[in-house]
């Protein structure tokens, strides 16, 4: 159940933001950070599951924490956290099964990458960063529909 709650953690969190309320959405993600910080190595019903998803539940806490920065104006915490979130989303463990990236998730953290620089007027780092977006939001390249 502990990662059901987490992802109803996600959920509020995002409200907040969505409401310019970071002090609450902090606290929201503090209480996902420490459920993937001390989930169970095994247990009984499954509790071990909550460790084998806790990287993707840290994935999504870190690009949570890049809007946040990016909201605040808060240029280098954004850069950093989303370029964070990026790498684990692209390079996850744990159970495929379970929530897999969207390509939509990976765009926005080029995305908030390519603002933490814009805001932080460097300039030269922008056009690249956006232009490694349009593969990430094409189908399969070269896929035919059957």
């Amino acid at each position: 159940i502990l990662p059901c709650l987490c992802l109803f953690y996600l959920i509020v969190a995002g409200s907040h933001l969505h409401r310019r309320r970071s002090h609450e959405a902090g606290e929201a993600l503090a209480v996902i950070e420490l459920a993937a910080d001390r989930a169970p190595t095994d247990g009984f019903g499954g509790e071990g599951y909550m460790l084998a998803v806790a990287n993707q539940f840290r994935a999504r806490v870190a690009f949570k924490r890049a809007r946040m920065a990016l909201i605040s104006g808060n240029w280098e915490d954004a850069v950093a956290e989303a370029r964070s979130a990026a790498h684990s989303l692209e390079h996850r463990r744990g159970p495929r099964d379970f929530w897999p990236p969207h390509c939509w998730e990976l765009a926005a953290c080029h995305r908030i990458t390519a603002l933490g620089f814009a805001g932080a007027a460097n300039m030269r780092k922008v056009v690249p960063i956006l232009s490694e977006l349009p593969p990430l939001l094409t189908p399969m390249a070269g896929a035919q529909p059957e």
